[in-house]
């Protein structure tokens, strides 16, 4: 690798479950990835079309990681789109107005949204761009809060004659009964352009690589818009059709770009060793001039200058998310914890209250 000595904050962790908490930590810590700070994410859920609910958010294992280990894990919290659900609109306003404040006052690092991925768009009644998430977004702007934002999906996931199988077996392919990823764009976009003061993260590069001088058009528009890489295997396809504008877009925006892995704790079977190669095959993607075979692709790395690496790797995000962690109060975490178990207590058809009561033993047993 270029850079030896590495701290990298891996800005993009998803925390579904509490089980893998130290799993993750401690093997990615001891391990030769360089990941040093962990930004763990939590998802707001509802499943379209039905009543059972899978989870309301992950904020309470988000909550145990961040108490587990203080110095290392940055949380992000999400909204509760399940209570506002059937609020109409001055009400719902006024509830996610009081969820932002919350998810401030409780010690998290930042927001993760999750409102703009096709599925969940069409899915809740309240809209991410519409006038009821204002209040919200005010309150982040009061509170410097950022925001990591998933914003659409790979455009292949709109094809329905070419998207693999696989893709369709997810439900990961859209009709014209899901928004468009033009609309999903110019949705988030304007949110940014009401909110300059909020710094938006936008996962995935945006879902833009194929497409990189209106990528580069965005970054200069808007001074608060910052992306993340989490690169799915489109972004390599991408970047070896359009290396050299790639590269150059890289080192011109250095300082709004930050690392993220898209890792995952969920179901306990988080695995440390497939986690830190995914990684080192990301690193190998930023700092080499490799060429490598991948199917019917030939895939290149970006070589990218060790000052640039650096900015990606931990001084941006440092920036945007703190250079520590916030500190988080073990009684207000156990105190959100049993709210939580309070609005949704266990009935036959829900799970939410399991993963809940598992990260309040987790927290009390710290």
């Amino acid at each position: 690798m270029k850079i030896n000595n590495t701290n990298i904050f891996d800005t993009h962790i998803h925390c579904d479950v509490p089980g893998d908490i130290r799993t993750c930590v401690d093997g990615l810590s001891s391990s030769a990835c360089g990941v040093t700070k962990f930004g763990m994410l939590t998802l707001g859920h509802m499943k379209p079309g039905s009543e059972v609910m899978s989870r309301v958010n992950s904020n309470p294992v988000v909550l145990a990681a961040k108490v587990l280990y203080p110095d290392k894990v940055y949380g992000l919290g999400a909204p509760d789109d399940v209570e506002v659900f059937d609020m109409d609109e001055p009400s719902a306003a006024k509830a996610l107005e009081h969820q932002a404040e919350r998810i401030h006052a409780l010690g998290f690092d930042g927001v993760k949204l999750i409102e703009s991925k096709p599925e969940y768009y069409v899915s809740y009644k309240h809209k991410i761009g519409s006038p009821v998430f204002t209040p919200f977004f005010k309150s982040l702007e009061t509170n410097n809060l950022p925001v990591l934002w998933h914003v659409g999906d790979p455009l292949i996931y709109w094809d329905l004659i070419n998207a693999p199988e696989h893709l369709k077996a997810k439900g990961w392919v859209y009709d014209n009964t899901y928004p468009t990823l033009e609309f999903l764009w110019q949705d988030a976009l304007s949110v940014v352009k009401r909110h300059p003061r909020v710094n938006f993260v936008f996962a995935h590069m945006f879902f833009m690589t194929h497409n990189i001088p209106r990528l580069s058009r965005i970054f200069e528009e808007y001074p608060n818009f910052y992306m993340d890489i989490t690169p799915g295997s489109w972004v390599y396809f991408d970047i070896a059709k359009n290396l050299d504008t790639t590269r150059e877009m890289f080192v011109k925006y250095s300082e709004r770009i930050v690392f993220g892995s898209d890792n995952a704790l969920r179901g306990g079977k988080f695995s440390v060793e497939k986690s830190v190669n995914h990684i080192l095959h990301i690193r190998r993607l930023m700092e080499s001039d490799d060429r490598w075979e991948a199917g019917k692709y030939v895939l290149h790395g970006l070589n990218l200058p060790e000052e640039v690496l650096r900015k990606i790797y931990s001084s941006n995000a440092d920036k945007i998310f703190g250079k520590v962690p916030k500190k988080i109060s073990y009684t207000a975490a156990i105190e959100e914890c049993r709210r939580m178990l309070t609005v949704y207590p266990p009935t036959p058809s829900s799970s939410v209250p399991d993963y809940i009561s598992q990260a309040l033993k987790l927290i009390e047993n710290r």
